[in-house]
């Protein structure tokens, strides 16, 4: 037999005088009801259903107490709100003054596009926020987004969820594990602090503040983060990454750091295509490729960095190139470094400087190996350049020389085209006797520690030795001459001035 109850009825029961009718747990429907003599606990068993303003509760016994207003019910529970809560459990403690649901075993929540399944859940009605503190599972049935944490907060109302402790969370696409989440379910957006870590197959992206759009994949990182992709990792104050485009953009304090290459590239603003395996720097741009025994800081106006299939990357720089090595410097309005091949090409009035030598060309292509320079080529109006004591300059032009290094140090230099030398000679610590004009088609320097050892022809060449006090002077200075003293950068902190 089913039995309606109303407790208006029963005004005269001990502790319920003072509670309004409308703030009252009614009772709809029971099979059964049990009461005790001078007792205000009413036990209600079967196919129970309570109303309590907009609240509606369905469970398969219950205590309700008339004097605190407040409700103990257990097996199959379940309560609605509106047209878009669900809560189910085994057990519910709930305080009607409150509107405060305790549900215990086998919580599952149901709210718009959000299930929740956790041991427990506080749920205040009134307010429509949720707690729980022993781990929870959310799903969002319209993205396939699940969060899991230990501790969590719902606001039902404004549709977001707060997340503590074990934070994470999984995407078809990519996983996110934080300390502590906020995630709104309409902009499906979720903001995070504290160390973050989204990891999917592209990339992996660290960071300690900022926010992720769920639905767009793009993210805003503001507080030590950086990006790893390809053994490439891009790090600065501010980060933004699209994940669809696979773009990131970097504001202040970028770095670009290349383990594989052993490349570390810097400046204020950059980017990176993920797609295109191309990255540009630029503001107070510092490259630095790390050698075995050595490291070469290079500054210029812009890098743009291009990776090819096989994980070489390309390192063009573009205007008021310079660079500093200990035993190598240079300077030129662009700069090309190719990982495949380990060479260095320089365009537009490049000039190089090793050890006592300046070097010029139209062109200069510098071949390297993992710690010093191999060899050089110096295209078109090729020129070098030594200071000889205090009495002139040493030089040896021509259209074209191959430069070739032991140890870092220049030790021979092919010459072509209307060779052309400027040599004083005379014993190593004393004056020099005079100075040696010589004009061939070819020639080949040795040059031991820094000075000509032997010079020889491939042809007859127009050789004259002149005595220190016959020069001729239109010879002491070959066309084209360009001493860049001035320019060389003589530690570090010069490739920054021009």
């Amino acid at each position: 037999m089913t039995m309606v109850f109303s407790f208006s009825a029963h005004a005269q029961v001990q502790g319920e005088v003072g509670i309004k009718k409308s703030d009252r747990i009614q009772i709809v429907n029971a099979d059964r009801l049990i009461k005790k003599k001078n007792s205000t606990a009413q036990k209600f068993i079967g196919n129970v259903q309570l109303v309590h303003q907009d609240v509606i509760l369905f469970c398969d016994s219950a205590f309700l107490f008339l004097d605190s207003n407040n409700l103990q019910a257990f097996g199959n529970v379940r309560i609605l709100q509106g047209d878009s809560l669900s809560l189910v459990g085994d057990s519910l403690h709930y305080v009607g003054a409150m509107k405060l649901a305790t549900m215990r075993g086998n919580v599952k929540m149901d709210d718009r596009d959000l299930h929740m399944e956790t041991p427990s859940l506080k749920y205040n009605l009134k307010d429509s926020v949720g707690r729980y503190t022993n781990g929870a599972v959310i799903t969002s049935k319209k993205n396939e987004n699940v969060l899991t944490s230990k501790v969590g907060l719902y606001y039902s109302n404004g549709q977001t969820l707060e997340f503590r402790d074990s934070v994470k969370l999984v995407n078809p696409q990519y996983e996110m594990t934080s300390d502590t989440l906020t995630y709104n379910t309409v902009s499906e957006k979720a903001f995070f602090s504290g160390e973050t870590y989204i990891t999917s197959d592209s990339n992996l992206i660290y960071t300690e503040n900022g926010w992720y759009d769920t639905k767009s994949d793009r993210a805003s990182l503001r507080q030590n983060s950086y990006i790893i992709s390809d053994g490439q990792k891009l790090q600065g104050d501010s980060l933004y990454y699209d994940r669809n485009m696979g773009i990131g953009e970097v504001f202040r304090n970028m770095q670009i750091t290349d383990t594989s290459n052993n490349v570390i590239i810097r400046g204020h603003y950059g980017w990176h295509d993920e797609r295109l395996n191309k990255s540009l720097i630029t503001d107070s741009l510092l490259l630095i490729q790390i050698f075995d025994e050595d490291s070469l800081f290079l500054h210029s106006d812009t890098a743009l960095v291009i990776q090819d299939t096989l994980g070489n990357k390309n390192i063009h720089a573009f205007h008021h190139v310079k660079f500093y090595k200990t035993d190598m410097q240079g300077a030129a309005d662009s700069l090309v470094f190719n990982q495949s091949d380990s060479t260095i090409k320089m365009y537009h009035e490049p000039v190089l400087w090793s050890e006592k030598n300046q070097l010029t060309a139209d062109f200069i292509s510098i071949k390297t190996d993992s710690s010093s320079i191999e060899s050089m080529k110096l295209d078109q109006n090729a020129f070098l350049i030594s200071e000889a004591d205090t009495v002139g300059y040493n030089q040896i032009k021509g259209r074209v020389m191959d430069a070739y290094f032991t140890k870092n140090q220049l030790s021979k230099l092919d010459v072509f085209g209307n060779a052309q030398s400027v040599y004083y000679v005379g014993e190593e610590g004393k004056k020099m006797t005079g100075l040696n004009h010589t004009v061939s088609s070819t020639m080949t320097l040795k040059i031991k520690d820094n000075t000509v050892d032997r010079i020889t022809f491939r042809d007859q060449p127009d050789a004259v030795l002149y005595p220190m006090n016959k020069i001729n002077p239109k010879v002491k200075i070959l066309p084209g001459f360009k001493w860049e003293a001035d320019l060389r950068p003589e530690k570090i902190e010069d490739i920054y001035t021009w």
